[in-house]
C-alpha cells in the first residue's frame, strides 16, 4: 500500500519585449502588469517632428505607486547624465483623480517593481497638483514630495498645460525634478539619491489608476533628452545608528551636488555652536557658515564636512544649505535624544500626519500617537524603545484606546525593530484601540518587503500582558491568556537583525493626522547572559555524505559566564574534525558533544563534521542540544534540526524548499514510492503562505494524483492545528504571494476541498458552500470520520487528484475507477 505526500509547482516564463518602430526619440515601450483582469495594451503614437512634435499617450492600470507599477511607459535607454522633459497635458484622464502622466527615469524598464524617479501630474481638474515620485529599492514602497509654487500653494496646470522635466546625475546617484509654466524658467522640486545602473530608461508614462478597460490620454508635446540644464544638491546625513546625535561624537556630513556644469557656489550652515573642520574641496567657515565656490564644477562633487556638538548639547537641531541659491534638499535634522523611564528615547518613525509623545507618570508610560499603520512596506507611529544587544526578554502590559482616532486597526504593543527607519525589519506583538483582549503578531521579514501576521487571536485572548524573546535570529511572541490564566506562545518567527536594535512599546492610530493612545504598565527587561544556536551546511544527505555543523555562543562581555553545551547527534552518523574557538570541546563517540567555555565573552563557535553512515537505521535524524551557565540559565538549545538520511534522489522532482517564513525548517522523506513531507510555517492562505514544497515544473494541460493521502501532527514539536493541510498544489512561482490552486486535506478530519490564490498579492479564497469532501467519502477504508486522527490509527485509503485543463483546475476523487469532481475554478497562470 502506497502512502504518497508531494506538492507540484509551475513557473512563469518572463521574456523582454520585442524592439519596437521608433516613437519620435523613443525606441521602445513597456506596458506593466496586469494584476487584475482588466488591463488592457496603452499606446503612443507621434505626430510632427522634433520640437514640434505631439506625443499622444494613452495607458491604463492600478497605478504607479507602492511597490509594483501598472501603466504604460515609452522610452529609450541611455548612458551618463541625462534630462528628459516634456509639456503635459490631459485630454481625458479618467475618473481618478490620481490618474497621472509624466516624464519618468527607470533603472528596469520592463520590470513592474523597478527603481524608478519620475514628475508626474495628477489628473483632477485637468492636473490640478503635480510632484516627484521615487521608489529607492527594487519591490519596495514608493514616496513622493509635491510641487509647491514659491509664494505656496501647488503647482497645477496652466490652462491645461504644465512643463516636467527629470535629470540623473549617475556619478553620484543624484536625480532630481523640476517644473516649470513656460518652459523657460525652471523650479527644482525635489532631489533624491535613487542608485540605477547604466544604461537606464528616460522616457514618458501615463496610468488611469483604475484597474478597468479604459484608457487614460494625454499629449506630451516639447519632448527633449538634453545636457544637464540645471543644478541641485542633496545632503547626506551622518550615519547615526541611534537616529540621535551623541554630545561630543564627530558626524562626517555629504553633499551630493550635480548637474550643469559651470561656476556654482555651495553654501552650507550646521546648528550654532557645533564645531566645524574637515572640509572638503576648498571650503572654508565663517561665522558658522561653510562656503564652496566651485569656479570649475564639472557637474558633479560630494562635498563633505566634519561637525562636533558640544558636550552640553540637548536640543533637536537642523541644518541647511543652498547651491547656486537653490536651497539644498535631502536629510536636515538630528534630534536629541530624550531619556524617559529605562528607556533610552521616544520619537515618531515614518511620515506621520501628527506629532506624538511620551509621558510618564509614576510606574506608567502613556504614548500618545497617530500614523498611518505599522504594516505594508512602511510603517508611520510613535516609538518609547532602548538600544539592546544580544538575547533579552521584554515584558509589558499594555492598554490601547482611541483618543480621537477611530480605526478599529489602531495599534499599540511590543516591538524590537532593526532600524529606526520606516521601511525596518521588525515584529511587534499588540492588541488593538477597538477590542482589547484581541492579540496579533506583525511582523516584516526583509527591509522594505511586506508585511505579515499570525492571525488575529478571538477576543479575552489577553489582557494586554504580551511578551518578546530574542534569541538570535528568533524572536518569540507570547500573550497571556485569560482563560487559560497562563503564557501562550503565538509564534516563532525569524527575522535577522544586526546589533543593537530597538526594543520597546509601538503605537499607531491608523488615521493619520488624529490621536490613539496606549497605556503601559509592569514593564519588564531581562537581559540573556548569552545565547546558542546552531547552523548546518546541509541536512539533506545520503548514506556516506558529509556535511558542516557550528554551534554559535554569543555571551555578554560584562557578564562572562561559564557556559556548558551540549550537543547530542542522532545514531547512524559519526563526528570527525571537531574545533572550538574558546574553551573545549569533547566528542564521547556515543551521541553527545560536551563544550565548555569559562568566562565566556563576546562570539565563539564550535564546528564538527557529521558523516550519514553507510547503511543508517533510519531515514532521519535529530540534532538537539542544552545550555547552562551554572547558575540558574538553562535550557534546551533553540533549534531542533533534522537531518534527512536516504538512498533515494527526489526524481521526478526538481526540488524542495520552505515557501515564506516558515518558522521552522521542512524537510522530505522518501522510501520508494512512499513519500514523506514535513513541514511548518503560519498557513497556506491571506496574501502570502508559509510552508514546504516539494515541486516540478510542468507544462500544459495534467492530471497529478496521489493514493493513500494523510496529513498529521510530525516529530518532537507536532502541530495541532485543526488547519494544518497537505494537499496537491499548482504554483505560479516560489515567491510566498504567488498565485496557486491546490487541492488539500487538513488535520483535524481528513476533509478533502480546493483553494486557490486568483493572483499574486490577493486573498487566497475558497468556495465555502459545500466545499468539504468528507473523508469518509473519497476514502472507502474507513466507517466514521475520525478527528485529528493519528496515523498509526488511520486506516489508509483512497486517491485524490488535481487536474488542470487551461486555465481551470479541478479536484476530484476515484471510487470504483471512477473520476467524481469536487470542484472546479479559474486561476490563470502562464506556463
Amino acid at each position: 500500500m502506497k502512502r504518497i505526500s508531494i506538492l507540484v509547482a509551475f513557473f512563469m516564463c518572463v521574456s523582454m519585449l520585442p524592439a519596437f518602430a521608433q516613437y519620435g526619440i523613443f525606441d521602445k515601450t513597456a506596458d506593466w502588469g496586469p494584476r487584475g483582469a482588466n488591463k488592457v495594451a496603452g499606446s503612443v503614437s507621434v505626430s510632427g517632428s522634433g520640437d514640434s512634435a505631439v506625443y499622444t499617450i494613452k495607458g491604463n492600470g492600478d497605478d504607479i505607486w507602492n511597490n509594483d507599477d501598472e501603466g504604460f511607459f515609452v522610452y529609450t535607454e541611455l548612458s551618463g547624465p541625462k534630462t528628459v522633459q516634456g509639456q503635459v497635458k490631459w485630454i481625458n484622464a479618467g475618473p481618478n483623480e490620481w490618474a497621472k502622466i509624466g516624464v519618468m527615469i527607470r533603472d528596469k524598464a520592463a520590470v513592474a517593481t523597478s527603481r524608478t524617479y519620475n514628475a508626474i501630474m495628477r489628473g483632477l481638474n485637468g492636473g490640478d497638483l503635480s510632484q516627484t515620485q521615487w521608489r529607492l529599492v527594487e519591490g519596495g514602497g514608493s514616496n513622493s514630495s509635491q510641487f509647491s509654487q514659491p509664494g505656496g500653494g501647488a503647482v497645477a496646470n496652466q490652462n491645461g498645460i504644465l512643463w516636467l522635466r527629470t535629470t540623473r546625475i549617475p556619478e553620484i546617484n543624484l536625480c532630481f525634478s523640476e517644473w516649470s509654466f513656460d518652459g523657460v524658467t525652471w523650479t527644482v522640486g525635489n532631489a533624491n539619491i535613487v542608485q540605477m545602473e547604466d544604461p537606464v530608461a528616460y522616457g514618458i508614462a501615463i496610468t488611469n489608476h483604475v484597474d478597468d478597460t479604459a484608457l487614460a490620454e494625454g499629449q506630451v508635446t516639447g519632448v527633449k533628452l538634453l545636457d544637464p540644464q540645471a543644478t541641485a544638491a542633496y545632503r547626506l546625513m551622518p550615519s547615526i545608528p541611534d537616529v540621535v546625535y551623541t554630545p561630543g561624537q564627530a558626524y562626517t556630513v555629504q553633499i551630493a551636488v550635480g548637474g550643469k556644469p559651470g561656476a556654482t557656489t555651495v553654501t552650507e550652515t550646521p546648528p550654532a555652536g557645533w564645531a566645524i573642520t574637515n572640509i572638503s574641496d576648498g571650503g572654508t567657515a565663517s561665522s558658522g557658515v561653510i562656503t564652496w565656490n566651485l569656479a570649475s564644477f564639472s557637474g558633479a562633487v560630494t562635498l563633505s564636512y566634519t561637525v562636533t556638538p558640544p558636550a552640553n548639547a540637548n536640543a533637536d537641531v537642523t541644518f541647511s544649505g543652498n547651491v547656486n541659491s537653490v536651497g539644498t534638499y535631502g536629510g536636515n535634522r538630528i534630534p536629541a535624544a530624550k531619556p524617559i523611564g529605562i528607556f533610552d528615547n521616544y520619537m515618531d518613525v515614518g511620515a506621520v500626519g501628527a506629532a506624538g509623545k511620551t509621558e510618564l507618570d509614576g510606574d506608567m508610560y502613556i504614548i500618545t500617537a497617530s500614523g498611518a499603520d505599522i504594516w505594508g512596506t512602511a510603517d508611520e507611529f510613535h516609538f518609547l524603545y532602548k538600544k539592546l544587544t544580544g538575547a533579552f526578554e521584554f515584558e509589558a502590559l499594555v492598554f490601547a484606546y482611541h483618543d480621537n482616532s477611530t480605526n478599529e486597526w489602531s495599534k499599540a504593543g511590543l516591538m524590537i525593530r532593526d532600524k529606526l527607519t520606516a521601511g525596518s525589519k521588525h515584529l511587534i506583538a499588540l492588541t488593538r484601540g477597538s477590542d482589547l483582549g484581541n492579540f496579533v503578531t506583525d511582523y516584516r521579514p526583509t527591509e522594505g518587503g511586506e508585511s505579515f501576521d499570525t492571525g488575529l487571536k478571538g477576543s479575552e485572548a489577553t489582557n494586554g500582558l504580551m511578551r518578546l524573546v530574542r534569541w538570535g535570529d528568533v524572536i518569540r511572541s507570547y500573550y497571556f491568556s485569560n482563560s487559560a490564566q497562563n503564557w501562550v506562545l503565538d509564534r516563532a518567527i525569524t527575522v535577522p537583525m544586526d546589533d543593537p536594535v530597538y526594543v520597546g512599546v509601538a503605537v499607531t492610530s491608523h488615521d493619520d493626522g488624529l490621536f490613539a493612545i496606549a497605556e503601559v504598565e509592569d514593564v519588564n527587561l531581562e537581559l540573556y547572559p548569552f545565547y546558542a544556536n546552531r547552523t548546518i551546511t546541509d541536512r539533506f544527505l545520503k548514506p556516506g555524505e558529509s556535511t558542516e555543523v557550528t554551534v554559535v555562543l554569543n555571551a555578554r562581555e560584562e557578564v562572562g559566564p561559564n557556559v556548558a553545551i551540549s550537543e547530542k547527534y542522532p545514531a547512524g552518523t559519526v563526528i570527525s574534525n571537531l574545533s572550538a574557538s574558546a574553551g573545549t570541546a569533547t566528542d564521547n563517540g556515543n551521541g553527545t558533544i560536551s563544550w565548555n567555555v569559562p568566562g565566556a565573552k563576546g562570539a565563539a563557535t564550535m564546528t564538527y563534521t557529521l558523516t550519514v553512515a553507510d547503511t543508517p537505521a533510519q531515514d532521519h535524524g535529530v540534532l538537539s542540544g542544552t545550555y547552562s551557565d551554572g547558575k540558574g540559565f538553562s535550557g534546551d538549545l533553540e533549534t531542533l534540526t533534522v537531518v534527512y538520511m536516504s538512498a533515494d534522489d527526489l526524481s521526478p522532482f526538481q526540488g524542495n524548499q520552505d515557501i515564506g517564513n516558515t518558522g521552522a525548517q521542512g524537510f522530505v522523506g522518501r522510501d520508494g514510492d512512499t513519500w514523506k513531507v514535513i513541514g511548518s510555517g503560519s498557513d497556506i492562505w491571506g496574501t502570502a503562505d508559509n510552508f514546504h514544497y516539494l515541486w516540478l515544473r510542468a507544462t500544459g494541460d495534467f492530471r497529478f494524483s496521489v493514493e493513500n493521502p494523510y496529513i498529521g501532527g510530525w516529530g518532537p514539536n507536532a502541530g495541532a492545528n485543526d488547519w494544518q493541510k497537505f494537499g496537491l498544489m499548482a504554483r505560479q512561482s516560489l515567491d510566498a504571494n504567488s498565485a496557486f490552486a491546490a487541492g488539500e486535506l487538513r488535520a483535524s478530519d481528513q476533509a478533502f476541498f480546493l483553494q486557490y490564490r486568483p493572483s499574486a498579492g490577493v486573498d487566497a479564497t475558497w468556495e465555502e458552500s459545500g466545499a468539504l469532501v468528507g473523508a469518509t467519502t473519497w476514502n472507502t477504508n474507513l466507517t466514521a470520520a475520525p478527528a485529528k486522527p493519528a496515523f498509526a490509527d488511520y486506516p489508509l485509503g483512497g486517491k485524490i487528484t488535481l487536474a488542470r485543463e487551461g486555465n481551470f483546475f479541478s479536484i476530484l476523487y476515484e471510487l470504483d475507477g471512477e473520476d467524481f469532481l469536487q470542484w472546479e475554478d479559474e486561476v490563470v497562470m502562464t506556463d
